[in-house]
């Protein structure tokens, strides 16, 4: 791992969540396949990359009130393997259903890609 863990706790206990095997290939992951992108008193977000066929996961850590640890994995896409571009969705508010309704019902009404890009504020 590039950047150390400072939580101990955390640490001791990481290697029963992140995944032994690629989901893709096969390959066995080592050590050096798990970076750190960030960290909190109670939160990890890790990158694991598969050497073998390039598979990325973002594995988002959490210890709750009683010290237990839980993981979500989320599978990337090659483009968006920059550390920055990760930080940058991963700060973002999740959406909610309400929006996601709002914009089907706009795009249901567009008729061709000119009024869909007529509807952009491109700046």
């Amino acid at each position: 791992m590039e950047n150390k863990i400072k939580n101990q706790n955390i640490l001791s206990q990481i290697s029963n969540i992140v995944p032994k095997y690629c989901d893709k290939c096969g390959k066995k992951y080592s050590h050096t396949d798990l970076d750190l992108i960030e960290q909190t008193d109670n939160r990890l977000v890790c990158k694991l990359s598969c050497n073998n066929c390039r598979n990325i996961y973002i594995l988002q850590i959490h210890k709750d009130m009683d010290g237990n640890l839980s993981a979500k994995r989320t599978n990337i896409k090659q483009e968006l393997v920059d550390e920055q571009e990760i930080k940058k969705f991963e700060e973002m508010e999740a959406i909610d259903l309400d929006e996601v309704l709002d914009v089907y019902i706009v795009l249901e009404k567009i008729k061709d890609v000119h009024e869909l890009l007529s509807l952009i504020d491109i700046k």
